[in-house]
């Protein structure tokens, strides 16, 4: 199986998590996702004797087929944190990529840079400075998908 191995942007949420990849072959993903939460689930039951199910359900893939829809999921993903109201500044969150783009943090699950922040300026500071803009900037359209999914 060739496993789609190149995380652009994550977040670990209390209760899920999201994950932007970049697949190699697109039909690993499903068999790909299963052996990663399969994992995860017997180590959590493991750590914390536990029984039953540990997710409440099945993952959810997306195909992202132009550069704006990529940006748009990678600002979805890096604000899951605000919408959930954990934090009020999504630099406050340490379990998601933010860190890596806006700050030059290290992060061992990034293995592939987001190609569209490398386009978002001249300079790899300047790259962070607009990204951090961009993921910080609220958008109308934020509390309209908030109510319809009943996140606020």
């Amino acid at each position: 199986m060739g496993r789609p191995r190149n995380p652009l942007h994550y977040c670990l949420m209390p209760n899920h998590l999201h994950s932007l990849m970049k697949a190699v072959i697109a039909s690993d993903m499903p068999k790909f996702m299963q052996v990663v939460l399969q994992v995860y689930a017997a180590n959590f039951r493991k750590k914390y004797k536990s029984t039953g199910f540990i997710f409440q359900n099945r993952y959810k893939s997306r195909l992202i087929d132009n550069d704006a829809y990529l940006l748009e999921c990678a600002r979805y993903i890096e604000r899951n944190p605000v919408r959930a109201k954990i934090i009020e500044d999504v630099s406050e969150y340490p379990w998601s990529s933010f860190s890596y783009y806006a700050k030059g943090t290290e992060d061992k699950i990034i293995t592939l840079d987001n190609p569209l922040f490398l386009n978002m300026a001249a300079t790899l500071e300047e790259c962070r400075d607009a990204y951090s803009r961009f993921i910080a900037q609220e958008r109308l359209y934020d509390t309209i998908i908030d109510k319809a999914f009943k996140i606020a």
